[in-house]
C-alpha cells in the first residue's frame, strides 16, 4: 500500500488520536506493510510530544489570585448597569499635576486607573470582548512573565516590540524618568511612564507605554536584581493622537489586581525609590 494514500493532515490526526475510527483502522492496517508510512507517523508523534513538553515547561499555571481577579472582573462587566442618577453638584476634576499620596483619602492620592483617565476616556468593552482579551493573557501564562529572567522584553508577549525597538533606551527611561514624562527615543518611538508602585511582593514596578508608528504597547516592568523586567505587555493598533492599544487595558487592570499593585508613589517617594 502506498505511503501517499494518506496526507499529512490525516497522519497528524492519527498521531494525536483525533482521527475517526474507520480511517484510523485503515492507517493502522497500512503501517505494517509500509515502513515509510510508519516513519512518517513516528515523526509526527515525536513532534507532538516535544511540542507538548516544551509548552508545559515554559508556561506554568496561572496564579490562583490572578485567575480570581480576572473572573471577578468578567462577572462585574456582565452584571446589569443601573440607570445613572444625575448629580446635583459636580465635583471639580483634580488638576493633571496631582499624583501619588500616602493613604486612601489623603490629598493627592490617585489610583492607577485615575492616573490613566487623565489622558484617555473610559474604555467601553462588551463582556465577550473582555473575556477574549483575558483568555489571550491567561493562555500566555502570566506566571511565566513574572518569573522570567533577563533584560527588558525577555518574556512577555508583546514585549518583543519593546526589546527590538528600543530596549536599552526604555530601560534608561524606567530608571530615571518621573511618572507622567513623555520621552522621545533615539531612532524613533516614544515612551511614557504612567505610574510607579510596589506590588504585593514589594517589587518596585512601573506602568509605561511605548509607541512607534501605528502600533503601541502598554506594559508593566518590575525591578528585579537591579534590572528592569517586563512582567506584562499587550501590543495592538493605536488611535490617532495616542500610542496606547485600548484593547489591552482591561487585561492590564486584571493583571495589576492579581499582583496586588499598590497606590502610585508620590513624586518624592518615587524619586527616592528609583535612586535606591
Amino acid at each position: 500500500m502506498s505511503t501517499n494514500r494518506f496526507d499529512d493532515e490525516t497522519l497528524m490526526a492519527y498521531a494525536d488520536g483525533e482521527l475517526d475510527a474507520e480511517t484510523s483502522a485503515e492507517v493502522a492496517a497500512a503501517i505494517g506493510g509500509d515502513p515509510m508510512l510508519a516513519a512518517r507517523i513516528s515523526a509526527f508523534t515525536r513532534s507532538r510530544i516535544l511540542a507538548k513538553r516544551a509548552f508545559e515547561e515554559a508556561v506554568p499555571p496561572v496564579p490562583d489570585a490572578l485567575r480570581a481577579a480576572i473572573e471577578a472582573r468578567i462577572a462585574a462587566m456582565a452584571a446589569p448597569v443601573p440607570e445613572p442618577v444625575p448629580d446635583l453638584v459636580t465635583a471639580p476634576e483634580p488638576p493633571a499635576e496631582a499624583r501619588g499620596g500616602t493613604g486612601v483619602g489623603a490629598p493627592g492620592v490617585v489610583s492607577l486607573e485615575a492616573a490613566r483617565q487623565r489622558r484617555r476616556g473610559l474604555s467601553a468593552f462588551a463582556p465577550i470582548a473582555m473575556a477574549a482579551s483575558i483568555a489571550a493573557v491567561v493562555a500566555g501564562g502570566l506566571g511565566w512573565y513574572a518569573g522570567g529572567s533577563g533584560g527588558i522584553g525577555a518574556t512577555a508577549p508583546g514585549a518583543d516590540m519593546i526589546a527590538l525597538g528600543a530596549g536599552p533606551a526604555i530601560t534608561e527611561v524606567l530608571g530615571a524618568a518621573a511618572s507622567g514624562a513623555d520621552t522621545a527615543l533615539p531612532g524613533g518611538g516614544r515612551v511614557r511612564v504612567v505610574a510607579t508602585f510596589e506590588d504585593a511582593e514589594q517589587r518596585l514596578c512601573r506602568e509605561f507605554e511605548y509607541g512607534r508608528g501605528d502600533t503601541g504597547v502598554i506594559a508593566v516592568a518590575c525591578r528585579q536584581q537591579a534590572a528592569w523586567q517586563v512582567v506584562f505587555a499587550a501590543a495592538g493598533p493605536t488611535t490617532e493622537g495616542d500610542f496606547v492599544p485600548a484593547s489591552g487595558m482591561e487585561a492590564l487592570d486584571a493583571y495589576l489586581s492579581g499582583i496586588g499593585a499598590g497606590t502610585p508613589l508620590e513624586p518624592g517617594a518615587e524619586k527616592a525609590a528609583l535612586s535606591r
